[in-house]
């Protein structure tokens, strides 16, 4: 068990108050015989919920009302984690909201959901590539001369022709 804090949706708060107001009844209904042990979710003296109780008595009714398939308790992390990656939440944050150690995790384990997301990159730079606008103010003004890949380096130089951060740490062109 590890405890760390997450965001939560206005949803999720709702439905913790609702579960607090719950469980305060059920303390005041069991008395003497509630056990507390700090949980969220317990059964009615205050127990923790054991797998089966949770699948069985909760998760199945609720999933057989709403018409959907039966999972396993656990398919609803991975069902939360696939749904946050394929709304373009960051990796890094569906990590720290998992839990896990290293978004590498993370990636690896939910890599079925990438393709769809490489293609929605693909039609992102169309949208910004198709852009005259956006295209034109990243357009380098001054061409890079001479055969030194560093735009930093004077060597291999014109003195009249030079980048942005050349002329601007030196002057204008032909003052040096």
């Amino acid at each position: 068990m590890s405890r760390r804090r997450i965001a939560l949706s206005a949803t999720a708060v709702a439905a913790l108050r609702r579960q607090k107001a719950r469980q305060a009844e059920a303390r005041l209904l069991a008395g003497e015989a509630w056990t507390d042990h700090g949980l969220v979710f317990t059964d009615a003296f205050g127990e923790p919920l054991t797998g089966s109780r949770i699948t069985e008595r909760r998760l199945r009714p609720v999933l057989r009302q709403a018409s959907l398939p039966l999972i396993r308790f656990h398919d609803l992390r991975h069902t939360a984690a696939t749904l946050m990656l394929t709304a373009s939440v960051h990796p890094k944050v569906v990590s720290e909201m998992l839990g896990h150690s290293s978004v590498a995790i993370t990636l690896d384990r939910y890599s079925h959901v990438i393709p769809t997301m490489q293609e929605e990159a693909a039609l992102q730079m169309d949208r910004l590539l198709s852009d005259p606008v956006r295209v034109q103010a990243r357009v380098r003004r001054t061409p890079r001369t001479g055969k030194n890949p560093n735009p930093r380096s004077d060597r291999g130089r014109r003195k009249s022709v030079g980048t942005a951060y050349r002329n601007r740490r030196a002057g204008p062109a032909g003052s040096d």
